[in-house]
This record gives structure tokens, sequence and C-alpha cells, in this order.
């Protein structure tokens, strides 16, 4: 009884591990298009499991214990390895076959003809894999194929080559078209006849704040086909390198071999750049700008000109009975007299001296740019610098000052102070002119010299405290 017990308990474990052993396998597949490094499209597998969640199986390379999740799109489902074994076969020889569009829109079909449903509009210069090819025939004026095809988010359909670039990759993956009808490469012809520009000049000119240490005419990216060289140089970086060939890779990618260029040609006005620099792998923008570099340095420098000659024309002195007097002169120089007043505020130091020169560099950011003429940067041969937010008056001009912190890339980002700095000066010839305003103007420059002779006064600290948490023009900041 007991040897029978024993018989039926060995035949019910190897009736179970006979169970488990089938339900470990849904199924075999052939990866059409692998993204992941150790599969390779093409490749028979094992399907193990399926989620319906991810939409993935789990696979197994055959006759390996190596395990991936792949999407379902991605791989061939067979039901007998016989199948998958046929099919592996017969696709072998478009493994390494890919294919790209030629034209916005390229229609995709269910079937392998024109009157078929479209199911797809391929992007121009859209990758996708090739499946597979029918037979040569004339559709319309144009003799091709009918290539099946899968897209990289998984749709299957067909497309006729008519407007398809077909190409491989060989070991070196260099690419070869195996559907040439024209022998001229209009992308890449562009790229050789245009100088291209860091894309941060097309985000300048947009906002037009042209920082002109960054914006110059011999920054960018260079080829030459007849010299056979690609040269870079920006702020930070400068490089030249020759090249034996160019070679397509993809749909608008190229490789410059003899050098570590690599170019996407995204379109005739923007490409980017991978390249090593210092050992460095490096992926830069570049753009196509629709004018001259050179003219629109001389606008900007013209700009800042005309800025500099608008307080020149207005003074050229103005005046603070609490901020002192400065003057300009036609060289963009600069004389402050007595600004003891900014030296107490410590927005100066006591060594700063009393001239300089004045630029225009810096611009307000977009929020605050309709509030203010400019920034107007006093630059004092001691190297310190003060700059001032500005706004111009019928009698003269309001200045704002800025502390360095709330300058970045030359953008000044804030005009919301706690304690801000704020300073009217007057032109002498304007207070003159305007006889019946003259008394207010006196008024303001008597409270402007009051609070900030409080500020500074040592007698007075209690005074002073209260002068600084003050949002009186002219407090301490």
């Amino acid at each position: 009884m007991n040897r029978n017990r024993c018989r039926l308990m060995v035949l019910l474990i190897i009736l179970m591990l006979s169970t488990l052993s089938c339900s470990r396998k849904l199924g075999y597949g052939v990866v059409l298009w692998s993204d992941q490094d150790g599969l390779a499209s093409g490749d028979q597998v094992e399907i193990l499991e399926e989620s319906r969640i991810r939409s993935s199986y789990i696979l197994q390379i055959k006759d390996t214990k190596d395990r991936f999740e792949l999407p379902t799109w991605r791989v061939r489902f067979f039901e007998k390895p016989g199948d998958a074994a046929t099919y592996a076969q017969n696709y072998e020889e478009f493994i390494h076959v890919f294919a790209y569009a030629n034209k916005q829109g390229l229609p995709m079909r269910e079937d392998p003809s024109t009157s078929s449903s479209r199911i797809y509009k391929l992007r121009e210069g859209q990758e996708i894999k090739v499946l597979g090819k029918g037979e040569k025939e004339e559709v319309g004026r144009f003799e091709g194929h009918w290539y099946t095809v899968l897209t990289d988010d998984g749709v299957k359909g067909y497309v006729f080559d008519a407007l398809l670039t077909v190409y491989s990759l060989n070991e070196q993956q260099e690419m070869i078209v195996q559907n040439q009808r024209d022998q001229s490469d209009p992308l890449l012809e562009a790229f050789f006849g245009t100088h291209w520009r860091p894309d941060t000049y097309q985000d300048m000119v947009r906002r037009r704040q042209i920082d002109l240490a960054l914006f110059r005419s011999d920054y960018g990216l260079y080829p030459d086909l007849e010299n056979m060289t690609i040269t870079l140089k920006t702020i930070d970086k400068e490089l030249t390198e020759t090249f034996d060939k160019v070679t397509r890779i993809g749909a608008n990618r190229y490789d410059f071999a003899g050098t570590s260029f690599r170019i996407t040609i995204n379109s005739d006005k923007f490409i980017s750049a991978q390249y090593k620099y210092d050992g460095v792998e490096v992926s830069q923008a570049f753009v196509k700008l629709s004018e001259d570099v050179g003219t629109i340095i001389s606008r900007e420098k013209e700009r800042r000109a005309d800025l500099l000659q608008d307080f020149i024309d207005r003074g050229p002195e103005m005046t603070s009975r609490a901020y002192g007097t400065i003057l300009f002169d036609s060289a963009g120089r600069f004389t402050w007299i007595d600004k003891s007043s900014l030296i107490s505020q410590q927005v100066l130091s006591v060594s700063a001296g009393n001239s300089g020169y004045v630029s225009f560099s810096n611009f307000p950011a977009s929020q605050i740019s309709s509030t203010y003429d400019g920034v107007i940067t006093f630059n004092f041969e001691s190297g310190e610098t003060a700059d001032f937010l500005y706004t111009m008056r019928d009698r003269g001009v309001s200045l704002l000052y800025v502390n360095e912190r709330y300058i970045v890339e030359r953008i000044v980002t804030n005009d919301q102070f706690f304690s801000p700095i704020q300073m009217f000066f007057t032109f002498p010839d304007k207070v003159t002119e305007i006889l019946p305003e003259a008394g207010t103007l006196e008024e303001e420059a008597s409270a402007e010299q009051e609070s900030a002779e409080t500020a500074a006064s040592p007698e007075t600290e209690d005074t002073a405290e209260t002068a600084v948490t003050s949002d009186t023009p002219g407090t301490a900041g």
C-alpha cells in the first residue's frame, strides 16, 4: 500500500514538473528591431512571459540564460520554433537595413497598394526599420519596390520607395544606399555653404540683448570642403580638424572620418555637433542666422552709442544734491564729484576714484524692461563698478542701484529690493527751462539730500537704522 502511494506521489511530482516546464514558454520569436545591448536584431528568442500592462515580452535568447524585456512590437511572435527559425533565415538580409522618408507626410499603407488605407504619415527624415521588400513594379511614373517597414513607435505597414531612402550599415557603420537615384546630397551641400553660429546667438537676437563679449564674428562652426577641415571657435574652445571623407550614417547624421566630429542636420537653419575637446565628449547646437553677424554687432554698438549720446545731449552734466554731480564726455568717460553718499552706503569704497568710463552692456529682464530705458554701468579706474537701472524724465534721470548679485549673464533679473537706493539727477538746463516745476525739483533734491545725510551720519545711529529699512529714495541698501 505504501509502495503504491509512493509511486503515485512520484507520478504527481513528475506531472507537476512537466506542467511547470511547459508553462515557462509562451512561444518563440525573432527580434525585429533591438534597442538593447546584448540583444541583436534577427536574434531567435524564447518568449517566457507577456506583460499586457507594459505591452512587453520577457525574452530569453535561444540556447542561453540571458533574459531581456522588449516591447511586443519589436518582436515577431511564433507558436512553433520551426516557424521562427524559417522567418529568421528570411529576415537575415534585412537585419541591417533601414530607411528614412524624404518627404513630410509620406504615407504608410495597410497593404502594398496605392489604393490601400493610409495608416501612418512619416515625418521628413524619420528613420524606420525595413522588414522586407516586394517585387519591382511601376507605381504611377515611378518604378520601385514596396517595402515592409516598422516605425520607431511600433506601427507596421508598407511604403513605396519613390520618396524613401533605403540603406544598410556596414561593419564600420557607414551608410550604403540601396535604392540610389540622385547622387547629390542637398543637406550636406547646404551644411558646407553655411557659417554656423552658436544657438545662443539666436536667443540674443530675438531678445535684442546682444552680449558683445560672446557675440563675435569669429565664433562659430566653419566646415571647409575645399581644404577638408572643420573648425570650431567659441569663447572657451578652439580646434581645427582635418577629415578624410564625410559618411552619411543615418537620415540626417554625418560622420567626418579622421575627426571626432559627427553632425546632425536637423534643418537648413539648425544643426547639432558632437565632438571631443580635451578628451571630453561635447554636444553643441548651432544655427544659421538670417542676418550677417557683423551687421548685428554694428547695430548694437550704435545702440549703445546712442544711449551715451542721450546723456550727453541732455547734460553733459547732471546733479543730485544728495549724490553729487556727474559729467560725461563724448568718449564715454565720466567724472563723479562728491559721491560720498554712495561710499557711506557701501555701494563704492573710498578708493574707487572719481572717474572712469560708462558702458551699456547689461539689460533689464523682459518682465521689467518696459519700466526702464536701460542699464548704465559706471566703471571706475580702481576696477570697481556700479550698475543702475535708469529711466529718463523730462527734467532729469532716475537711477536705481542694482547689486551685482541681481545680474546674471548680463541680465538684471529684478528691481524689487528690500532697501532700494533710488536717486534722481537733474540736468541743469532742464531746471531753468521748466521754471514752474523748479520748486518741486528743489523739494525732491532736498528730501534726497536729507535722507542720504541721515543714513550717513555717525551721530544719529537710531535714525540711520530707520532710514536703511525705509523705501524712501536715497536710502541705504
